[in-house]
């Protein structure tokens, strides 16, 4: 930069403001070894005091491209399916993206910054690595690839069962295929046909289900099974299995002789000799066993032969597969079983060399001394039931002396009693532990907060009711094959008064999978004891043709129905004519609502208790507005669309199902706190539908790219972020249900800033979906 002047002018160099460089020989300005942070303007100013002057110049410093980011709209899809490619980059001069084909070919070629493209997947040549370049004349260039992987359909499972069968049903099993298609495995179709006409269609939405039992098959008839496996998109060729029944020998019976080894020490023998028939019987409690007893023992870890009692006839080839699974699943708790060695062996017969001839002769050291110890013991219980039977005669002479007591004696008063295992037709010990009870540890249990009746001891727990003793009244909530029903019970628990309970039951066209469902909810209520926010189990009628499961009533319907409701719009699926509707909720009862819940999910978790379909219209509203979990298999209305999202001909919830479950098909309990962070978003938008308007199918790709459901504007930013912590992509990073209630439970006293009423937009939310 040259200036003249009189006097002789000061040059100076000035960038964004900083001086560069000045003085009477700053006419030059240098750069060594330039780069891009040069670039820019340069402003040379001139001063002799009497003028100053400037002028300004500009520096483009030229460098090779470089991509900075490719990004597709689907990393998974499938042929007929559109994706959009998208690659940015930066380089002077600007530079010439292209985006290629898999196969190489150019598909599109731009000078800018940015290219995107939309690419339909026609066939498989179109899935693979597409390539982004980027070149303005200066090198090196840059590329970068971005894979779309292509689901297909899954391949065909293998199933293991015989061809020819002596029964009357079939216990099909199965291995899910190697080949998933690219997308997990979310379930089955199996269809039972006989002389190529359609029997029996069962849809399996459980992708662990590996076995099916088919009754009611006709003698010397030909059938076919067929298998189906479905992935997220797909259903996949059928596995055809053809099977004829053959009655030329009689395979079923009520009594049948069983043989299993035990890998115990043989000085366990007569423990495992009094505990393994029974739990046998328990796990085969499905085909009707109503006792077990053993018949001999052997060592060499614990050779048990044993018979098993069934009040109707049996097939024994499936019950010898259910107690191998069970073994195989270390179901006998606490006895590790060979699950090979199960087999049915021959009736044993007086006189014959067989299984129930007289034990072997142990190896066990001091057998004679057991044996002698075990007399004594029998001599001295005789004795024991002897004196017993003189005592109640005596007291019988002084019965019509004593005084009259009240006969509702307080149940933490009553001591536990077992029935005879004979005739307890229900399979309590199945689902709940025993413990030792001494006399030390007797005293009731105090009430839980909130409870409202007193928890039963498990050896007290016998919820079988005879099903004259239950009386329906009217059905108050429908599904596509279940049903609720408001009614009474007489005999809970051995109490002689009527009580109001609700009635789960399955309607006509529910289907065998429909009532395992239902068994499996009924088996998971057993385990749990009285929680103030968990549905009760009050008993159930499992020995009728009809089965039914009786918990709490609670008049107040369903929570989505209850919020709904208190603003107007109408919900008829838990429906009650005798209760009012609730209007005018406030912030402080949603907030109630929100910890209640987390309080009932942190205890259903602690016992290993996985919902998988936690959603506002799973809980129900009790009296004092209590709301309680529940739904633990029987899925509300799933006819409509919008709540259980159709995948090829199974469904899943799929705006309440987590980030990996809806790609992976993984369930965790932090599965369940995703669910629960949209049950959140259900309550406090008042019953509000998630993802409003968008269709579910698209769900998983969205989440997949970070969406996430915006922040109602009356919810304070605290509050949201507790749902988008629920909301994580890593099931580790999101909270656990205990920290949820806590910190809800906290936030209660701040409704009123947290949740804004005056803030709310019904309009906005009054869009219901399902």
């Amino acid at each position: 930069c040259e200036a003249s002047g009189k006097p002789l002018p000061d040059v100076a160099w000035i960038r964004n403001g900083e001086l560069e460089s000045s003085g009477k020989k700053a006419t030059f300005l240098r750069f060594d070894n330039i780069d891009r942070t040069d670039a820019g303007q340069y402003t040379c100013r001139a001063n002799n005091s009497v003028e100053v002057t400037s002028i300004n110049t500009t520096i483009v410093v030229h460098y090779p491209p470089t991509i900075r980011n490719v990004t597709t709209s689907s990393k998974k899809s499938w042929i007929g399916q559109t994706v959009t490619l998208k690659c940015l980059s930066d380089g002077v001069p600007s530079p010439t993206l292209s985006w290629y084909k898999p196969e190489g070919s150019e598909i599109n070629r731009v000078r800018a910054r940015e290219i995107k493209i939309q690419v339909p997947l026609r066939g498989d040549q179109d899935f693979g690595h597409y390539k982004c370049t980027a070149a303005n004349g200066l090198t090196p260039s840059d590329k970068k690839l971005i894979k779309i992987n292509q689901i297909k359909k899954p391949g065909k499972a293998s199933i293991k069962s015989e061809s020819v069968i002596q029964a009357t049903s079939i216990t099909i099993r199965w291995t899910a295929p190697a080949d998933d298609g690219g997308s997990p495995i979310t379930g089955f179709l199996m269809i039972l046909q006989k002389d190529e006409t359609e029997i029996q269609k069962v849809n399996i939405t459980d992708p662990g289900t590996t076995t099916y039992s088919f009754p009611g098959l006709q003698k010397d008839t030909n059938y076919t099974v067929k298998l189906f496996s479905r992935n997220f998109v797909f259903e996949g060729d059928p596995t055809v299995w053809n099977i004829k029944t053959k009655f030329e020998v009689q395979t079923v019976s009520t009594e049948v002789y069983l043989t299993a080894t035990i890998q115990e020490n043989c000085s366990r023998r007569s423990e495992v000799a009094a505990k393994f028939p029974e739990m046998a019987c328990q796990i085969a409690f499905r085909f009707g066993c109503s006792s077990a007893n053993t018949v001999n023992t052997r060592c060499g870890s614990v050779v048990l032969d044993f018979m098993m009692r069934f009040n109707q006839t049996v097939v024994v080839s499936n019950v010898l597969i259910v107690l191998s699974d069970a073994a195989r699943q270390d179901k006998f708790r606490g006895f590790k079983v060979n699950p090979d060695s199960i087999k049915q062996v021959l009736l044993p017969t007086d006189g014959s060399e067989s299984t129930a001839k007289g034990p072997e002769e142990c190896n066990c050291p001091s057998n004679n001394v057991l044996l002698a110890i075990i007399g004594v013991l029998a001599f001295t219980v005789l004795l024991l039931i002897i004196y017993i039977i003189w005592l109640h005669k005596k007291g019988r002479t002084y019965e019509d002396e004593r005084p009259v007591y009240d006969n509702k004696t307080l149940l933490e008063d009553i001591e536990p009693s077992l029935p005879d295992s004979r005739k307890l037709t229900q399979p309590h010990a199945e689902y709940m532990d025993l413990i030792e009870v001494n006399k030390d540890n007797r005293k009731a249990q105090s009430t839980p907060p909130g409870a409202d009746y007193v928890p039963l001891h498990p050896l007290t727990r016998c919820w079988e009711v005879p099903r004259h003793n239950v009386t329906i009244e009217k059905i108050i909530g429908k599904g596509a094959f279940g049903q609720v029903a408001k009614g009474t019970a007489v005999g809970l628990r051995g109490s002689p008064e009527t009580t109001t309970v609700a009635i789960k039951m399955l309607k006509t066209n529910a289907t065998e999978s429909d009532k395992r469902d239902l068994m499996k909810e009924l088996d998971t209520m057993k385990q749990l004891k009285p929680h103030p926010y968990v549905i009760k189990l009050l008993g159930c009628v499992t020995e009728s043709e009809q089965l039914l499961v009786l918990i709490e009533y609670v008049p107040f319907g369903d929570l989505l129905g209850y919020l709904r409701k208190s603003r107007g719009l109408k919900d008829t699926y838990y429906k009650d004519p005798d209760i009012k509707p609730q209007t005018n909720l406030t912030s402080q009862q949603l907030m109630k609502f929100a910890w209640q819940i987390a309080d009932g999910m942190s205890y259903l978790s602690a016992k290993s208790i996985i919902h998988r379909d936690l959603a506002a219209r799973n809980v129900l509203v009790g009296q004092k507005e209590m709301c309680k979990v529940t739904d633990f298999g029987m899925a509300r209305d799933v006819q409509q669309e919008n709540i259980y999202e159709r995948k090829t001909k199974g469904r899943l919830p799929v705006k309440w199902t987590a980030y990996e479950a809806l790609l992976y098909g993984k369930y965790t309990t932090k599965s369940d706190v995703w669910s629960y962070g949209v049950l959140l978003y259900e309550i406090f938008t008042i019953g509000g539908s998630p993802y409003p308007r968008m269709d579910g199918r698209k769900i998983a790709n969205l989440l997949q790219d970070g969406y996430r459901m915006p922040k109602p504007q009356h919810v304070d930013e605290k509050l949201y972020q507790i749902m988008m912590k629920c909301w994580k992509n890593d099931p580790d990073s999101r909270p656990t249900f205990t920290e949820l209630k806590n910190q809800l439970k906290d936030m209660e006293t701040l409704h009123k800033k947290l949740i804004d009423m005056k803030m709310y937009d019904k309009q906005l939310y009054a869009n219901v979906e399902d």
